[in-house]
């Protein structure tokens, strides 16, 4: 068969392609109709045969589609014997050069094809489309992704730069955060150097960015997390008290054995000293007298060994 021949074949007949390289935007594919409407179709797409009576797409998608919605029935196609590679690879340079936007996961899923099933390295892939390897490498980082963030990256959403640097991120749920986080349609979205800053950050500690932690509550699992965390903070606090004020009474023994066995206030003599809570880790006591307050970070510092306790010694 005559690789340049154009046929008129029924549309009907023509399968969509396996590379489905450019998703159909609306907007585009209204234009283009209106056009063919009116001037005609001036360029054929391009299909390979499958059977004696069927043909898969090459590209020429947005035309195939308008075709269809103006009711044709036939339309003319350029008919090219090639395997899946060499389709492939004549899509993707077709869109290229015409500067569409192709989807980066379908890209992928391209490249990876070539590789597994041709052998081509990742720089000979981008030699055959005019890329580097390193394109290359970022677009097969992609299919790391989870497919929720495949899908955000192709209805464009989230960017391939972006989505190839959640591939790097070692956690589902980090990469699932970061993701939602780096939508274009929020007006906070991460922008690339916030994205890499962020990845490096566990899950434990995401981030100080009120951001994160918008998306991670949204999680009940993580709100039963957080107040199961924050229980246990509690309760290690209450011990912690409950330790520090074991000692304060022993100290008190101490000294009260100077004033009479009486734990009541060193500075007024008319109160008694009640535990009021913890400040800074350390058991905190008021008078309920005459209101005077220390802690017992103060107990063991020499200051107020010097100066509150022993004058009593001279009393």
């Amino acid at each position: 068969m005559n690789p340049k021949e154009i046929r008129e074949i029924p549309i009907d007949r023509i399968r969509p392609s396996k590379f489905s390289l450019r998703p159909i935007d609306e907007k585009i594919l209204e234009e283009l109709k209106q056009s063919i409407k009116a001037q005609g179709l001036l360029q054929p797409i391009m299909v390979r045969p499958l059977t004696e009576d069927s043909w898969e797409l090459i590209f020429g998608n947005h035309r195939l589609e308008a075709c269809k919605r103006l009711g044709w029935k036939t339309m003319p196609c350029r008919v090219c014997e090639i395997d899946d590679a060499k389709a492939f690879m004549t899509a993707e340079v077709e869109n290229l050069q015409k500067n569409n936007f192709i989807d980066p996961v379908q890209e992928a899923r391209g490249f990876k094809m070539l590789r597994e099933e041709k052998g081509l390295t990742e720089s000979e892939i981008g030699k055959g489309i005019g890329k580097t390897q390193q394109y290359v490498s970022a677009r097969l980082g992609l299919l790391r992704l989870e497919p929720e963030i495949q899908a955000l990256i192709t209805s464009q959403l989230v960017s391939a730069e972006h989505g190839y640097e959640l591939s790097k991120a070692e956690d589902q749920k980090k990469r699932t955060i970061l993701a939602e986080l780096s939508r274009k349609d929020r007006e906070d979205s991460l922008n690339l150097n916030e994205l890499r800053e962020m990845a490096k950050l566990t899950i434990e500690e995401p981030s100080k960015d009120a951001r994160v932690d918008t998306i991670l509550l949204q999680d009940p699992a993580e709100r039963i997390r957080r107040i199961e965390a924050r229980v246990i903070k509690l309760e290690t606090e209450q011990a912690h008290l409950l330790e520090q004020d074991m000692k304060s009474n022993l100290v008190f023994t101490q000294y009260d054995l100077l004033r009479s066995g009486n734990v009541g206030c060193w500075s007024c003599f008319g109160g008694n000293l009640k535990l009021m809570g913890a400040k800074e880790g350390f058991a905190y006591y008021r008078c309920d007298a005459c209101g005077w307050e220390f802690s017992m970070e103060d107990v063991h510092s020499d200051e107020l060994l010097y100066t509150q306790l022993l004058p009593l010694l001279d009393d």
